[in-house]
């Protein structure tokens, strides 16, 4: 009796032991859950949760809360605040946002499975002894792991360190072919969070969100270290300069793009949004700090990009007639090449009458300002030439080559339209900047600077003309660039020289640029037997 009285109370201290040996450690802590809605209208915007301690603020929730003073605003977007949670970190928190259809109603006439702009169940293990933890969701995330999850994959919430501060990092490739080696050449922060080399990116970018189009946008964080020194990034995918997506984005620097003047708090992240506008970028015109309205813009809204002049005719960007017979087009997105991805020689041709579709120029036929644009016929476009013979997935730069040729004393649109449907059709419109700027010549030497009438240069009477005496110039198009071996006098009155005889022979240089401008300038030639 005494053996069985000890064997028993020998297995009930192990399970006594072994109980408080596998004990999870109880904390108590909050939780902030930001949510980013790609157009900005939260007007439909609700809640459903669940799992959330009875009593919670979060607990329960089925509505359109966004209406209520449970929601809340920033830079990000709209969140919602936690009460104190107490748990052991294991199983989950449900939530999800909705879009309600009918919002201002009652929460039972409420359906909460026609639009879920998120749909999540929110590791526990997330919640910190004693801290609030900031959680972000973009529009499209989902890691649910019941029969509500993405086929596709874990499209996955953010997690802000409670005790640091930092930067989120926001990438969005409208094609979604996303480099394999796409990460950040990185310096200066917080341990974990610099690249090993050049050419070796650290994998930062975690799916994050999805357009409406089904297109996945890229999240990562960084960290800044102790003390904050001046840290920087580079998003590229590792294959040199030419894989840049952005150029240095520096937080401290503020002279840059991605400057923060006043970090957020610790445990919250300031965020530096980024779109793919192609390799070997080194503008950050393609960067924004905080503002998720101007990003989503360029992220998700399909423009022709308009046209932006280069220097001195030269490296000229955009959409724009670049002669009466071509016209280029530039878009803010780069696009699926179907021709590249074309395995046959019969699904090439469908490819490339497919690209040459989506575009159409008409002359506009209004008067300029009229309240409503009207267009004469379709202009035949012969050809669309793009990256057809290279190995590139995305196209985003057009060059189209018309049947006649465009009228400079007119107006012109170019149309695009891939003829998708819904929200994820890629359509736009705009007006081709045409060239109705005439060449400049410039003349240099003793004429420079000088009007008409007071550009003279003395010939000898009575000797063969010097041809070194002919003025030197310079001829720039704002569109052309250097004009000046197209430069010539032209038969008539003001091409003729006579050195056997004195008297002032007016002399007209001219040039014509492709677009048909034409500049003339004239100057004299004195011809006299006092040359001093």
């Amino acid at each position: 009796m005494k053996k069985f009285l000890l064997g028993v109370l020998m297995m009930f201290s192990s399970l006594f032991l072994l109980g408080t040996v596998n004990a999870a450690e109880t904390v108590t802590g909050k939780i902030v859950i930001h949510f980013q809605k790609w157009n900005g209208d939260y007007s439909d915007v609700g809640i459903n949760t669940w799992s959330f301690p009875q009593g919670d603020p979060l607990s329960t929730q089925q509505g359109p809360t966004a209406l209520g003073d449970k929601t809340k605003t920033d830079s990000f977007g709209v969140y919602w605040e936690s009460g104190d949670i107490t748990t052991t970190g294991e199983g989950s928190l449900g939530f999800q946002v909705v879009g309600f259809d009918n919002v201002g109603e009652s929460n039972e006439s409420a359906n909460f499975d026609k639009k879920k702009y998120t749909n999540h169940q929110i590791d526990a293990g997330i919640i910190k002894d004693g801290k609030t933890v900031h959680v972000y969701m973009f529009q499209g995330s989902n890691n649910r792991t019941d029969n509500e999850k993405d086929p596709n994959g874990v499209v996955n919430y953010i997690v802000a360190d409670p005790d640091k501060q930092g930067i989120m990092v926001v990438y969005y490739d409208s094609t979604g072919n996303y480099e394999e080696k796409l990460g950040v050449h990185s310096w200066g922060w917080a341990e974990g969070g610099n690249a090993s080399r050049w050419n070796e990116p650290l994998k930062l970018f975690t799916d994050a969100g999805k357009s409406v189009a089904g297109v996945r946008v890229k999240a990562g964080v960084l960290y800044y270290a102790d003390p904050v020194g001046t840290p920087g990034a580079i998003v590229y995918y590792g294959d040199g300069d030419n894989s840049k997506k952005t150029n240095n984005l520096e937080p401290m620097n503020k002279d840059n793009a991605a400057y923060v003047e006043t970090p957020t708090a610790k445990g919250q992240l300031d965020i530096v949004y980024t779109v793919n506008a192609g390799n070997g970028n080194v503008s950050n015109e393609n960067v924004w700090l905080n503002d998720a309205q101007k990003w989503s813009e360029k992220a998700f809204k399909f423009e022709l990009v308009a046209f932006k002049a280069g220097v001195d005719g030269k490296d000229a960007t955009g959409t724009y007639a670049a002669n009466p017979t071509t016209v280029m087009v530039s878009t803010n997105q780069e696009l699926t090449n179907i021709y590249v991805a074309a395995k046959t020689d019969e699904e090439r041709e469908t490819a490339d009458a497919t690209i040459k579709s989506w575009f159409t120029v008409k002359e506009i036929t209004s008067a300029e300002g009229a309240t409503t644009e009207t267009y004469g016929d379709a202009i035949n476009i012969k050809n669309v030439d793009y990256a057809k013979g290279t190995t590139n997935t995305t196209l985003k730069d057009f060059v189209l080559t018309l049947g006649s040729p465009l009228d400079n004393s007119k107006r012109y649109k170019v149309f695009f339209d891939d003829k998708g449907e819904g929200e994820a059709a890629k359509k736009h419109e705009l007006e081709l900047d045409l060239d109705r700027e005439k060449p400049v010549i410039t003349f240099l030497g003793t004429i420079a600077g000088k009007v008409e009438a007071e550009r003279i240069i003395v010939v000898p009477w009575n000797k063969k003309f010097d041809q070194n005496l002919f003025p030197t110039y310079l001829i720039s198009d704002d569109r052309d660039g250097d004009l000046k071996s197209y430069a010539y006098v032209p038969k008539g009155d003001f091409s003729t020289l006579n050195t056997n005889e004195e008297g002032d022979y007016v002399i007209m240089l001219q040039v014509e640029d492709s677009w048909g401008n034409v500049t003339q300038e004239k100057f004299t030639f004195r011809v006299t037997k006092d040359t001093k």
